[in-house]
């Protein structure tokens, strides 16, 4: 089994080809996918809602046909809702209480991973969620038909010194989620940047 980090992220890069999916859940301004596209020419489908943030996602890929990015955020839900803009391209955040935010605070539409997923009539080979402290409601809410449609995940679990009400409890709830379809491959201590986790399916 071949691991890779990638902007902290563990990726299992075994099946990873020209007809893989991916999603990039958080894309922020596509690092993570810019840096994986080297290794896999896949397809690509990017969330972001920060604004600032998409305009200069939308820029970067507007050349690549395999990219498709969307100013949207992941949620539980299908909606809208107050997101709050950092003072830096990594630190916006649907929690107020995140840390190193600024003032402005915008509305931006919401979807699910399971409405973004049901178009495909095959596995999702790679879903990548960095949602800045959003991870602790998405993921107990990913039901199992999706979970079972998705060969590996890479998550980001955010400090819990960044975001009020952000416990170890919340994490662990998580985690005890995805193993539900999921062996844990890895759980890695970043310190100031939490915990990385990575998931692969125990059935595809």
């Amino acid at each position: 089994m071949n691991i890779i980090e990638i902007e902290g992220h563990q990726v299992i890069t075994d099946g990873l080809n020209k007809d893989s999916i991916i999603f990039d859940c958080g894309a922020c301004v596509g690092e993570f996918t810019y840096q994986l596209r080297k290794i896999c020419n896949g397809w690509f489908y990017l969330y972001e809602p920060d604004p600032r943030n998409f305009r200069r996602l939308k820029n970067r890929f507007k050349d690549d046909m395999k990219i498709f990015p969307f100013e949207v955020g992941i949620g539980n839900k299908i909606g809208n809702k107050e997101f709050h803009l950092g003072k830096f391209i990594t630190s916006s955040s649907f929690f107020k209480s995140h840390r190193g935010l600024g003032d402005m605070m915008v509305n931006v539409p919401i979807t699910t991973l399971e409405e973004e997923m049901r178009v495909f009539d095959k596995p999702i080979d790679l879903l990548k969620l960095d949602l800045e402290g959003s991870e602790i409601d998405v993921i107990p809410s990913i039901n199992e038909s999706v979970l079972s449609k998705i060969k590996q995940i890479t998550v980001e679990f955010h400090p819990q010194s960044k975001i009020d009400d952000y416990t170890q409890e919340k994490i662990d709830i998580c985690r005890e989620h995805l193993k539900k379809q999921f062996n844990e491959i890895g759980y890695v201590d970043k310190g100031n940047d939490g915990h990385h986790g990575l998931y692969l399916n125990k059935d595809i």
